[in-house]
């Protein structure tokens, strides 16, 4: 029993040839392109380029969805752009689906969502696009980049995604658990191939602050810097602005930017590092002033 569609002698058409294009579609007959004539109806306008695209899908695919015409009047009443596309290629014969109207009015009426789409149609956007077209190298259409996806390289997520199982996989040792796991080669990457699962990446994340993480100095941090990211600071800071009202104590700006500036200074005197008496708040023009520098922040 024959898994593919069948023509009318009950042949399999599956890998079936005509003019040299295969034939994947359900049809009843193989008909030459010479004997096959336009609706008179008006039809849809289609431009070269998508001509041009139709029939290098249909030589590099196949037929995927025969002519329709109608049994009444000979003529074809849909695909009519497959039609032109098989003109271009030079094909001589074409798969074709006969269909029964009872009258010309029936057959008339067939047009009738077309007319709909193209009453509803958006209008086309008349502004000039400042990106550029490229061509995906999976499928080979071209495709509209915008300037800002100037590196995107396929067209579409299905076209990656088959572009990610084409590249070659490596074995790797997991550097949390020592699995052996593929994966492929990312070199731009930094933490790629060095974890099996997102699991131990998450795992050796959390050791980075412990001795035994491979970035581990035996605790170089400055003292002056350990000691303004302690909540001792926070709280010296906060009752320096409070017992000044939040106002610089120099130019009497209020509402702006400020900082708590130690009278003594902080790496001389570090037993006044949390005095509040030793605390001023100023505000960056004025600590700037004091310091012969300029804060930014």
């Amino acid at each position: 029993m024959s898994t593919g569609p069948v023509d009318v002698s009950g042949k399999p058409v599956a890998k079936a040839l005509a003019d040299g294009i295969e034939v994947w579609c359900t049809h009843e007959r193989l008909l030459p392109v010479e004997d096959l004539k336009a609706s008179t109806y008006k039809l849809n306008r289609h431009s070269d380029v998508q001509i041009e695209l139709l029939a290098r899908e249909i030589w590099r695919r196949g037929w995927r969805k025969p002519l329709i015409v109608s049994s009444r009047s000979g003529r074809v009443i849909d695909g009519h752009a497959r039609l032109v596309a098989a003109k271009s290629l030079g094909v001589g014969l074409v798969p074709v689906e006969f269909q029964h109207f009872a009258s010309q009015m029936a057959e008339d009426l067939f047009h009738i969502p077309d007319i709909l789409k193209r009453r509803y149609r958006r209008r086309p956007n008349l502004k000039v696009r400042r990106g550029s077209t490229k061509n995906c190298p999976i499928c080979e259409f071209p495709f509209y980049v915008p300037p800002s996806a100037s590196g995107k390289i396929y067209c579409s997520v299905i076209c990656k995604t088959f572009a990610s199982r084409r590249h070659p996989r490596f074995q790797y040792s997991c550097l949390e658990c020592s699995r052996l796991f593929t994966a492929p080669l990312r070199p731009k990457s930094n933490n790629a191939n060095h974890y099996c699962s997102l699991h131990c990446r998450n795992l050796a994340y959390r050791q980075l602050k412990e001795p035994k993480s491979r970035s581990w100095k035996g605790g170089l941090t400055a003292e002056s810097t350990r000691d303004r990211g302690l909540w001792n600071y926070r709280e010296w800071r906060r009752a320096v602005f409070h017992r000044d009202k939040y106002t610089c104590q120099h130019c009497g700006a209020h509402g702006v930017r400020l900082h708590a500036h130690h009278i003594q200074p902080f790496a001389k005197f570090p037993e006044l590092r949390f005095d509040i008496p030793n605390g001023m708040t100023l505000c960056l023009p004025c600590h700037g002033l004091v310091h012969n520098r300029k804060f930014h922040r």
